[in-house]
């Protein structure tokens, strides 16, 4: 499992040996790039909001289905701002 985190002093290498030994690879963002952080986070949200709200996962390997149909469905389906067709 991995944990995406950003590079805050307050989580230092203690909190990342703690994170291994818990089986949880930390994966740090890059220094000044504080736009990634806020991409990551309105992703989770659309998953929140567009499937997990709709869902009660009954276990991991059911979690795990879930987000594999919505990572499929956001990425065929789902109408993008960039997209050329508009749906209205």
């Amino acid at each position: 499992m991995i944990l995406v985190r950003d590079n805050d002093g307050k989580f230092g290498p203690e909190f990342d040996d703690a994170l291994l030994k818990s089986g949880i690879k930390p994966q740090h963002l890059p220094i000044r790039a504080p736009l990634m952080n806020a991409h990551i986070e309105r992703w989770i949200k659309s998953l929140k909001v567009e499937c997990l709200d709709h869902f009660l996962p009954v276990g991991p390997k059911h979690l795990d289905h879930l987000i594999a149909e919505y990572l499929e469905h956001y990425h065929t389906e789902r109408p993008h701002q960039g997209s050329a067709i508009r749906r209205f």
